[in-house]
């Protein structure tokens, strides 16, 4: 499937871009603010930003950016503050031209967990730098320019974490902080 998939939303266009969708189609969606459900961008082979989600604040569901093989920023996304997901929270995996997640800076809860994997040129993720706020866990695994420092560095400033929060960090670039800190399995 190539689309961005939005399900069970309330505030939501009645279409979904289909395959190859066109940069004039993502314009479309600047004037949502709140999405109820999840967002689910997957599968854009000529996608390079997201830009065209300018305007969204708030998302009532997960937020998932999986295989997106050109997308190359998530600027677009700046304007979000929170995702109150309820499954996966905070995805963003096999996105292999993603350099950093800069685009998050203004997110401070992620109501359930963040999730980064197997993006091959990610380096940095100060963009997470504003969560304050994480429900079940952080993973991060496979990110092969990712040093695991940046990870541990994240999990220092969160000052609230759910009563089962775990941590899986590992198979990431690791030779720019070892030892691991002791504040990161």
């Amino acid at each position: 499937m190539h689309w961005i998939y939005c399900r069970n939303l309330a505030i939501c266009p009645t279409w979904v871009a289909p395959h190859g969708w066109p940069r004039d189609t993502e314009k479309g969606l600047s004037a949502l603010t709140s999405i109820y459900g999840d967002l689910e961008i997957t599968g854009n082979s000529a996608l390079t930003d997201l830009d065209g989600l300018g305007g969204l604040t708030s998302i009532y569901g997960d937020l998932l950016i999986y295989s997106n093989p050109a997308l190359t920023n998530i600027d677009g996304l700046s304007g979000i503050t929170s995702v109150r997901g309820d499954t996966w929270g905070l995805g963003i995996r096999n996105n292999n031209a993603l350099t950093n997640l800069d685009g998050l800076s203004g997110v401070s809860l992620v109501s359930t967990a963040i999730v980064i994997y197997n993006n091959d040129v990610l380096t940095d993720i100060d963009g997470l730098g504003g969560i304050t706020s994480v429900g079940s866990g952080v993973l991060a695994y496979w990110n092969e320019a990712l040093p695991d420092c940046e990870v541990c560095d994240l999990l220092d400033q969160f000052s609230t974490a759910g009563p089962y929060f775990g941590i899986d960090v590992h198979d990431n670039l690791d030779d720019e902080c070892t030892p691991v800190p002791t504040n990161c399995p």
